[in-house]
């Protein structure tokens, strides 16, 4: 039980943190966190003997990926969506 509240946890945690470094102005902050994901979970399967068992590790520890890929796709739409209403701004000044 305690693991569990543990893992909850650590994973609001860094919910937030990959938010936050997914608003950065430069994109790779935001990809920091899922790049991290991949490589421990590769590590985490090489470090098992058996095949099928090395497949379920990193299917189940990459899981969170999709976590991470979801709030750094959504955080760059927003910094996208700023940018082009301030070149728009921009353009209408220099029109009038």
């Amino acid at each position: 039980m305690k693991i569990i509240i543990i893992t909850i946890i650590l994973s609001i945690i860094l919910g937030v943190i990959q938010w936050w470094l997914s608003l950065k102005p430069n994109s790779f902050f935001g990809k920091i966190i899922p790049i991290l994901n991949v490589v421990i979970s590769t590590v985490l399967a090489m470090l098992t003997s058996d095949f099928f068992s090395a497949c379920y590790i990193f299917l189940l520890s990459i899981s969170p990926l999709i976590l991470w890929l979801i709030i750094y796709r959504s955080c760059r739409k927003k910094i996208k969506k700023k940018r082009l209403a301030a070149i728009n701004l921009t353009k209408l000044k220099d029109i009038g």
